[in-house]
């Protein structure tokens, strides 16, 4: 199993971004969707893949364009519950990088592609653009 990081093709991030399309950060505003694309790298899991777990450090924002992501939390004693299988255009991960620890565990279902905005680079946009913490919530909400 492998987990593939590159950097986001720039020709992508341009067309997509000028153009409003692609599966990246679609629910995003305009403004801050340039600013994920500009940012994340993009991220492959192969089926079967634990991407993260349960009380880890978050690894970031990340934007599903391909595959699904099983969500599922551990309530001790035996007990795991599936909270959501995620596909294409959902993006995962806020809940985690405001509490600064993972609250749920992912797998890769199926095989998975999507773009990953390291919490460095969300700490940088609370800190200077704060403005954007509500409508990126309300976009990853939906």
């Amino acid at each position: 199993m492998t987990i593939t990081d590159s950097p986001t093709p720039e020709s992508t991030v341009r067309r997509e971004t000028s153009a409003g399309e692609g599966p990246w950060f679609t629910d995003l505003p305009f403004e801050l969707r340039t600013w994920a694309l500009g940012r994340a790298v993009v991220r492959r899991y192969e089926k079967g893949r634990l991407i993260c777990c349960q009380g880890d450090a978050p690894q970031g924002l990340f934007a599903i364009a391909s595959g699904k992501v099983q969500v599922t939390r551990w309530l001790g004693c035996d007990h795991e519950i599936l909270v959501d299988l995620a596909g294409p255009g959902r993006c995962l991960g806020l809940a985690s990088l405001l509490l600064q620890r993972t609250n749920c565990s992912l797998a890769a279902r199926t095989a998975v592609e999507g773009l990953l905005v390291p919490p460095c680079e969300f700490d940088r946009l609370l800190g200077q653009e704060p403005q954007w913490v509500v409508p990126l919530a309300r976009a990853v909400a939906q």
